[in-house]
């Protein structure tokens, strides 16, 4: 009878096999994706400096859209609180946060 063969014991010598034909061929360049650009260039910014410029862009749009809107809201909420009336926040779960008849 032949020996016997375990998985583990295939898989091994299938690995040395492998191995040892990849090392006798040769190697030659090859494009893994022909077309795709040879030159790169990287970024000349670094991730952080390119999230924090793109942070202040989004923080300065904020500013310059934003600012007026809201201190209209608060202006319009000041008066009508020193008027008697009351401020309802603009939560979903408030029953009357989409009311028309409120602020």
């Amino acid at each position: 009878m032949g020996t016997k063969v375990t998985r583990r014991g295939f898989i091994s010598g299938s690995s040395a096999l492998a191995l040892t034909a990849a090392a006798a061929t040769k190697g030659t360049d090859a494009d893994a994706y022909p077309g795709f650009a040879t030159e790169f260039v990287p970024h000349s910014k670094s991730f952080m400096d390119q999230y924090y410029d793109g942070i202040m862009d989004i923080v300065k749009g904020i500013r310059d859209t934003e600012t007026g809107v809201i201190s209209r809201a608060m202006q319009k909420a000041y008066e009508l609180r020193k008027k008697g009336g009351s401020i309802v926040s603009g939560r979903r779960d408030s029953p009357y946060g989409i009311s028309p008849k409120r602020p």
